[in-house]
């Protein structure tokens, strides 16, 4: 491998712990194989490559959570991997294109765990504008891989900004009348055929609100008549993945079988919330009823926290089986994709039932984890201050006899009024958009 003995020892870490790291929970071709091939024959590739490295190496073992600042030679080696990749796109070849979106989430990936989330957002909207353009990704290499993470890392940046309409558009129009998943009673394919399908419907669910309900705040919505076909559609499709995903996914070795397990549970985590949302807030006026975060108990809420408890313990017991000294959920590490934490960040806001709050708080509390543009400790720094005002609230109002109020219900007036969320890394509290709707 061409580069200093430093660049190696980077890459050598890559390989050994970064590509899985920050790939998150579900193992992904484009950080275990695509990165690596495209970085032996592209030197700018490389170059972003090794910098991303030496960042990921630093964000994971520094004593300072709140540490703002990169190491000098990771800003070194990103600053020459830019100009590389500036010199490289300025010369016209068929591998341009290519290189252009790889580069894209690398970079988006590099600024996210830098905290400047506008500078990462930029990068991802250029590459995402780019696919956009181009009629068929099925003939470049490694084409799937590409366009699958940056399909899911447009819905992740949506639901950090929800004023951010998906730039990709994975349904058809034919799709959005007649539906795109085919026998309910069969299990997936493969646990990629399961998160695939279920990144689409994430990206109808964000299309769908934002053409329809972008200009209202999306609480308890009567939906036109019009708009019920497609809403009804919506709904059977989410309940016929989550009937899919109880069949077990066909494996070939007994760890093969306990990673998909974990892969499905971590998937069935970030289906529920999306399906909680669509049959709370976009109702048929025959149906008004009480939103499906204000039952107590909440069964669905209960499962989605379950599972994801299940899935840290697994993880924990691995890394156990590995020789991991800090636990799994308390280790300090940087991941490209959404994870557990907005999950749990979201029942603990919305959610009525005290079990679900007490137990999504405490499997918060205590991961020092960044997934994606969504990081733990902002997260509880977020959900302190609303606590406060609860608080104040509720001493405010001593003597009314009322049940347990969502923590969204306590405290939305005053995020509203506010112009932002989340905690940036200055300990500026912007509270995120992901928690206004």
């Amino acid at each position: 491998m061409p580069g200093s003995r430093k660049d190696r020892q980077f890459l050598h870490y890559y390989c050994s712990q970064g590509a899985a790291e920050i790939s998150g929970f579900l193992s992904t071709r484009f950080w275990s194989e695509t990165v690596l091939r495209q970085s032996h024959h592209e030197p700018a590739i490389r170059q972003v490559l090794v910098a991303l490295s030496s960042l990921h190496l630093q964000y994971t073992t520094s004593d300072a959570p709140a540490s703002t600042l990169a190491p000098k030679d990771a800003l070194m080696q990103y600053g020459k991997g830019l100009q590389m990749l500036r010199k490289r796109l300025g010369q016209p070849s068929p591998e341009g294109v290519r290189i252009a979106l790889i580069s894209s989430i690398m970079l988006y990936c590099f600024e996210t765990a830098l905290g400047n989330s506008n500078a990462a957002i930029l990068h991802l909207d250029k590459g995402l504008m780019l696919l956009r353009s181009i009629k068929d990704l099925s003939k470049e290499e490694d084409g799937e891989a590409i366009f699958d993470l940056l399909a899911r890392l447009d819905v992740q940046a949506t639901l950090f900004n929800d004023s951010r309409v998906p730039i990709l558009t994975l349904t058809t129009p034919d799709e959005r009348k007649n539906g795109f998943i085919d026998s309910p009673e069969l299990p997936f394919a493969s646990l990629h055929d399961a998160q695939k399908k279920l990144g689409k419907l994430q990206n109808w669910f964000f299309r769908f609100l934002s053409e329809n309900f972008r200009s209202q705040p999306v609480r308890s919505v009567k939906i036109p008549s019009g708009l019920l076909g497609e809403r009804n559609l919506l709904d059977w499709h989410f309940t016929a993945w989550l009937q899919k995903s109880q069949y077990p996914i066909p494996s070939t070795t007994p760890d093969d079988e306990a990673e998909t397990e974990c892969g499905m549970n971590i998937l069935f985590t970030q289906h529920g919330p999306y399906h909680m949302l669509l049959k709370s807030y976009f109702l048929e006026e025959r149906s008004l009823s009480k939103s499906e975060f204000e039952r107590s108990p909440n069964p669905e809420a209960r499962e989605i926290v379950l599972r994801a408890e299940y899935v840290i313990r697994y993880l924990e017991q691995k890394g156990a089986k590995r020789g991991t000294k800090a636990p799994w959920a308390q280790r300090r590490t940087f991941s490209s994709e959404t994870g557990v934490i907005v999950v749990l960040f979201f029942l603990i806001f919305k959610c009525a039932d005290e079990y679900v709050v007490e137990k999504a708080t405490e499997l918060l509390s205590r991961t020092q984890r960044q997934e994606g543009l969504i990081e733990a400790a902002s997260m509880m720094a977020i959900l302190n201050h609303l606590n406060g005002v609860r608080q104040a609230k509720a001493s405010a109002s001593a003597g009314k006899t009322e049940g347990f109020k969502t923590l969204e219900d306590w405290t939305e007036h005053d995020i509203i009024s506010q112009e932002g969320i989340k905690m940036n890394r200055e300990g500026k509290l912007i509270p995120p958009t992901i928690i206004r709707n």
